[in-house]
């Protein structure tokens, strides 16, 4: 469950019809750190890794 009461908190979500959307964007968040070397500290600065919170969900669901 997420914890959205602590501050600064922000999540990132894809969505995508396929897991193969999720190599995409995975691979064009890769192709954009590699273009902009300064995005990758950057982001490290900002962000607090030590505890992990990776969440992959699978649903069947239509979208209109």
């Amino acid at each position: 469950m997420r914890d959205c009461r602590t501050p600064g908190t922000f999540w990132v979500d894809y969505i995508c019809p396929t897991s193969a959307g999720l190599d995409k964007a995975n691979a064009a968040l890769g192709e954009a750190m590699k273009a902009n070397p300064f995005a990758g500290p950057a982001l490290g600065s900002m962000v607090d890794f030590a505890p992990h919170r990776d969440f992959l969900l699978r649903s069947n669901v239509t979208y209109k």
